[in-house]
């Protein structure tokens, strides 16, 4: 009998009731669920509708919700249900198996608006899963109503918002590409060529503001600043909309000169990448683009070392050696870029660790280099004069 009243109450906050199948999934912590089922029947508290859905009459689940509503133990396994009801869906969202959560949340709209009600009380012991719910229910939501707008612009808005999300927070790149594809079909049907841009001709007056502030940054010897080489970033990506390649490759050149006499490692790379891209647009030969490849998967691949020890100091002693013996060593660096205190480094760890064979690369790289650290600092570096020492 008080089983059957706790289904009862359970179902006082669910208007579109449940299916045997959800009765069975949702785990309510209640003994025999078809036979408290059979009892509300048999009592005529309860009925079967047309969508073989159990449901409480009106009058009692209004009585019921007032006077016995159910217990969060109660309502805890339905959240639990509807949130992995809930992230099914969006996982997976575009594809054919999206089908099923569709028809099963449709099914539940309202029962789930309910649960997610009593789920953001301060007392509830799960708030956090309900927000989760709250905000995959209103991504559902949106989708659903967009279908009767009959609003491509709007629609389109949307798409893009939805893909900015999943390009910056979620770091889903094909979802991404999904929704960009998607809010671009839409803008095209509606003729609308100027949706993912802005006011052309207010940008031509930013522009041009910019190159005038530009040619003044360089007549005060600013000529390296980071301004500049953004708007020199900028600059050829406008002739690169412009299909204007020569003017691409003209500013793309001027901007790898001055990034050689910097130390930008990155900006280096992403330059160099784009000027690759520039060069295959305009036929240059093969051999000229990979060597400008080359020399960027080089600086990547130091700048990847260099990321690797930040993330790994202090967690891996195995993986900080070894990314310390790759930045110490000078062949793997070009020129004068590489900063030789790596070098000391990457033997002052070695000398911390105790490991024979990292300190044995360590001394022969610090003395194929003719790199010795200052002095000076030799007391923060425990045992380092004395090693010093002995290689002189």
């Amino acid at each position: 009998m008080q089983h059957s009243r706790d289904l009862l109450a359970q179902l006082s906050i669910l208007p579109d009731g449940l299916s045997d199948v959800e009765l069975k999934q949702s785990e309510l912590p209640i003994k025999e669920t078809l036979g408290c089922k059979a009892a509300l029947l048999r009592t005529a508290l309860a009925y079967i509708d047309n969508h073989e859905r159990l449901k409480v009459l009106i009058p009692v689940r209004e009585y019921m919700a007032r006077y016995s509503p159910p217990t969060d133990n109660m309502i805890m396994p339905l959240l639990a249900h509807f949130h992995e009801l809930l992230e099914l869906y969006v996982i997976s969202f575009g594809k054919e198996s999206g089908v099923l959560p569709i028809a099963r949340i449709t099914s539940n709209y309202t029962n789930i608006q309910n649960v997610l009600r009593c789920g953001l009380q301060l007392q509830h012991p799960d708030m956090t899963k309900s927000i989760y719910c709250i905000c995959n229910l209103n991504f559902f939501t949106a989708l659903d109503h967009l279908k009767h707008l009959s609003d491509p612009e709007l629609e389109s808005k949307f798409h893009r918002a939805v893909a900015w999300y999943y390009s910056e927070h979620v770091f889903d790149m094909p979802n991404t590409i999904n929704h960009c594809q998607t809010a671009l079909s839409l803008a095209r049907a509606n003729r609308n060529y100027k949706s993912p841009g802005g006011n052309h001709t207010a940008g031509q007056a930013y522009a041009q503001e910019a190159q005038k502030g530009q040619d003044t940054s360089g007549l005060c010897g600013m000529s390296q600043d980071e301004l500049v080489f953004a708007l020199m970033i900028s600059q050829a990506e406008v002739y690169k909309q412009q299909s204007e390649y020569l003017e691409v490759h003209n500013v793309q050149n001027q901007l790898l000169q001055a990034l050689q006499l910097t130390d930008d490692p990155f900006q280096l790379v992403f330059t160099l990448i784009n000027t690759c891209e520039i060069r295959i647009q305009m036929g240059v030969s093969k051999d000229l683009i990979q060597e400008k490849i080359s020399t960027a998967r080089a600086i990547s691949t130091t700048l990847g070392n260099s990321r690797c020890l930040r993330l790994s100091w202090g967690n891996f002693s195995e993986v900080v050696s070894y990314c310390l013996e790759h930045l110490g060593d000078t062949s793997r660096w070009k020129g004068s870029q590489h900063p030789s205190l790596w070098t000391t480094f990457f033997l002052a760890n070695s000398l911390k660790t105790k490991e024979k064979l990292a300190i044995h690369k360590a001394l022969h790289i610090t003395k194929s280099a003719q790199t010795f650290p200052d002095p000076a600092n030799l007391a923060a570096v425990p045992r380092l004069g004395n090693v010093i020492t002995i290689m002189t």
